[in-house]
This record gives structure tokens, C-alpha cells and sequence, in this order.
């Protein structure tokens, strides 16, 4: 597309020097470092053969930016160059380790839910068991009901 396409679309606050491109199909890029402000301004540009619709299924802004540098000593926030460099890499660093952190999370929930659905399985098969689960529920339900107060 040309810039001459995007002549009518309104910029609002920011100049139009302001915007920045992130590389093209990258799934996350840092922003370069800009005046301190109130807004941040966001713009995705989808293209398409025409065949099927682009989709974007998130978009994740972490602003401000808040790093793992915080909890490092105040030396490391000596050089302003340094610090900024430094808050920057370790973004990208602790995006990666939350995405660790997500993907073990969601791996312990599915081995948990495998878990209680074989032994779930298991105490159907055995009718006996089965039955015994049944009056133990049972007793609990009435004990829960002989706890409230009654009208």
C-alpha cells in the first residue's frame, strides 16, 4: 500500500513521524524509545489475497513497561543508555519466562484433569465403589442442608 493511501486516515494526536513499523509478520517488536506521554496509539494494517479475511486473535500491549531490571540493584540504572537497553532486553527476556510459566501452568491443569477423569472413569466402572461414592454424597447434601436456617 502507498503512503498516499493512508493520506485520509486520521493520525489523531500523534505526528505522522511518530508512528513506528514493526518487521513485517513479527509477532512482537520494542518500541522505540519515545517522550514520555499519556497515550500509546496502536495500528494494524491487514492485507489479503482476497480469498479469506485476515484475523488477528490478540494483541497484548505491555505498557508501561515493567521488567525484571526493578528488581536488580541501582547500579544497573547508572548509564541512562544502559538502563534502557537493560529494561528493554530483559522485556523480551521475562516475555519469554512468562510464556513458560504459562505453558507449565496449562500442562500441570491437563495432567491434573487427565488424572481426575481416569480415576473418575475408574470409580465408575466399580459399582461398588460407585455406590458408595453415592451415599457418601448423599451424607454430605444432608449435612449441608441441616446447616441452614430453615423458615
Amino acid at each position: 500500500m502507498s503512503r498516499g493511501e493512508w493520506q485520509s486516515f486520521h493520525f489523531g494526536v500523534p505526528h505522522q513521524r511518530d508512528w513506528q513499523t514493526g518487521p513485517l509478520g513479527s509477532v512482537d517488536f520494542l518500541v522505540r524509545q519515545q517522550p514520555p506521554g499519556r497515550y500509546l496509539f496502536v495500528r494494524l494494517r491487514f492485507t489479503g489475497g482476497g480469498k479469506a479475511t485476515p484475523v488477528v486473535r490478540r494483541v497484548f500491549l505491555e505498557f508501561p513497561r515493567k521488567t525484571s531490571l526493578d528488581l536488580l540493584p541501582p547500579v544497573y540504572r547508572d548509564n541512562p543508555d544502559a538502563e534502557d537497553f537493560s529494561e528493554r532486553f530483559l522485556s523480551l527476556f521475562d516475555a519469554s519466562i512468562a510464556d513458560l510459566d504459562r505453558a507449565i501452568e496449562r500442562y500441570r491443569r491437563e495432567s491434573f484433569l487427565r488424572a481426575a477423569n481416569s480415576d473418575f472413569q475408574a470409580l465408575k466402572g466399580d459399582s461398588r465403589a460407585w455406590k458408595h461414592e453415592a451415599q457418601e454424597r448423599q451424607l454430605w447434601e444432608q449435612t449441608l442442608s441441616d446447616g441452614l436456617d430453615k423458615k
